[in-house]
């Protein structure tokens, strides 16, 4: 039996006693009894001062060993309420994978132990039957990266002629003494340079690309209220030369 104990206290907090009652340890291996441990598997229930106070399977000699010089009490414990770590245990000499945690409230610690072997019997058992197999697929995903690797270097090197290309085609729209525009199809801007910008007043955001037609002739006209957007559409269409006569007296050829 272990005994257990609890203040008892006032409403206003003054000591009114004691409560104690004494705990059979067996009832815990009546409960851990229930859980299916695997072969060489273990419960144990221990105070916090290292002695074992029950475990599952039953070792009478066990009970009241202390264990506060092994790893859980002198490595992990202190370091973490909950945790795992691999053991030699000191109750049978198995090398065991345990995991660990602190009761709340209370100076006991419940650790569960599997037998390394046992763990680990499931993964040979699979290495070696599938062994060959991953040893394909790891050299057909090495070789598969191999080639992603050759083919990336390929994108990056004609994406750096790409933004030499483009380097240049921005340098040529932006020297151009006229100001140029692209839409396509459906009236929604592809390029615009800089030229185009200064001569309707228009902000990079403004006639970002995939920007209407007609929201950036709309953007205009709310300062100057002089263009149309229907004429800039049918001069499109027809294939045109458009000209302009804005209501500060600038013309604008549009072609």
């Amino acid at each position: 039996f272990s005994a257990a104990s609890r203040r008892l206290s006032d409403p206003d907090g003054s000591f009114a006693g004691v409560v104690t009652a004494p705990l059979d340890q067996s009832y815990f291996i009546k409960i851990y009894r229930s859980i299916d441990l695997g072969k060489s598997g273990s419960i144990i229930l221990l105070h916090r001062e290292g002695q074992i106070m029950a475990r599952q399977p039953e070792q009478r000699d066990a009970i009241g060993k202390s264990v506060a010089d092994g790893p859980l009490f002198t490595k992990y414990l202190p370091k973490a309420e909950i945790g795992a770590y691999e053991l030699t245990s000191p109750i049978d000499g198995v090398d065991r994978i345990a995991g660990y945690r602190a009761v709340p409230g209370l100076p006991l610690v419940v650790a569960v132990t599997y037998a390394r072997s046992e763990v680990l019997e499931a993964w040979y058992r699979h290495l070696y039957t599938y062994g060959l197999v991953v040893a394909i697929v790891i050299i057909v995903i090495l070789l598969g990266t191999f080639a992603l690797v050759r083919q990336a270097n390929a994108i990056v090197a004609r994406t750096r002629d790409l933004t030499r290309t483009n380097a240049r085609f921005d340098a040529a729209l932006s020297n151009m003494p006229n100001g140029l525009s692209m839409f396509d199809a459906d009236g929604r801007l592809l390029v615009a340079n800089t030229r185009y910008l200064a001569m309707y007043d228009l902000t990079a955001d403004v006639a970002k690309p995939g920007t209407p037609l007609s929201s950036i002739v709309q953007h205009y006209n709310a300062k100057n209220e002089d263009l149309d957007v229907n004429r800039f559409m049918e001069g499109a269409h027809a294939r045109a030369v458009e000209i302009l006569t804005l209501a500060n007296g600038r013309i604008i050829q549009i072609q």
